[in-house]
């Protein structure tokens, strides 16, 4: 099984996978103790791959909120910048410099979505905030998690294709 490099980690334990402890159901067994006390659990593949997978999903759904957030700080720092050059504040001039010299405070780069299981998830999450507050757009959702919207929506309409 693969495991991503994010994941693994040196860890001091008695903690001991025995491959050759596989049964015929493709179960295996974890022992845990010394010689003289040892404790055992034995977990199936799937439920192993079950647990990892939903961890995956976890961690992939973290980063895409997280992202969420920032660009909505990026949306409130524009907005004021904005307001800013508006009320002469500042010149255009220095409007211009401020967004050239920090512009990972206001642009939102729209990136490549790398699987359809990212744009399930964002479904999953948008639907998860919910729509009594606003209705977002495919334009606002891709914003929203730095996706470009063009692919947002053909994975959309691709899986809405495999479901009928």
């Amino acid at each position: 099984m693969y495991l991503p490099d994010n994941l693994k980690r040196d860890v001091a334990t008695n903690l001991v996978v025995d491959p050759d402890n596989l049964d015929y159901q493709n179960n295996f067994k974890i022992v845990i103790g010394d010689k003289d006390s040892q404790n055992t659990c034995e977990v199936s593949w799937n439920t192993f791959n079950e647990a990892f997978s939903l961890l995956k999903k976890s961690q992939r759904s973290e980063t895409l909120l997280i992202e969420a957030v920032k660009n909505f700080i990026r949306k409130i720092n524009i907005s004021e910048l904005n307001e800013s050059l508006n009320d002469e504040e500042i010149t255009e001039e220095e409007y211009d410099a401020e967004i050239n010299r920090n512009a990972y405070k206001y642009v939102i780069t729209l990136n490549n979505i790398t699987s359809q299981d990212d744009a399930i998830l964002i479904g999953e999450l948008v639907q998860k905030i919910g729509f009594d507050l606003r209705d977002l757009s495919t334009s606002e959702v891709s914003e929203l998690f730095s996706v470009k919207e063009n692919q947002l929506v053909s994975i959309i309409n691709a899986i809405r294709g495999q479901i009928k």
